[in-house]
């Protein structure tokens, strides 16, 4: 299966030789986005479905994450953004997760 559209959106170093990287919309059957891992090291990844907001906007649209930010330990901040713009532009949020 190929992936045509919809790909990565922000990648971070994290300590430990870890490159994680969250996708922009879901991916074939997902619930939400992904959260990639990649271990520089073992050549690994692990993935994660992050669960995104309502879309709050009155043109209803949709609601994908746009960048990951690395803060201290396994915290994380990560930026949702809605699809609309000028004044239907709701949603723009930033949550602090944790990863293991």
């Amino acid at each position: 299966m190929i992936q045509e559209c919809y790909g990565l959106e922000g990648i971070v170093y994290y300590p430990d030789e870890i490159l994680v990287v969250c996708l922009h919309r879901a991916w074939w059957d997902y619930d939400g986005p992904l959260i990639g891992m990649y271990d520089l090291q073992t050549k690994d990844w692990e993935f994660g479905v992050y669960p995104l907001s309502h879309p709050d906007s009155q043109n209803d649209g949709w609601v994908d994450l746009s960048d990951i930010t690395y803060v201290e330990g396994k915290t994380f901040y990560i930026l949702e953004r809605g699809n609309q713009g000028l004044l239907n532009a709701t949603i723009k949020r930033m949550y602090s997760i944790e990863l293991d």
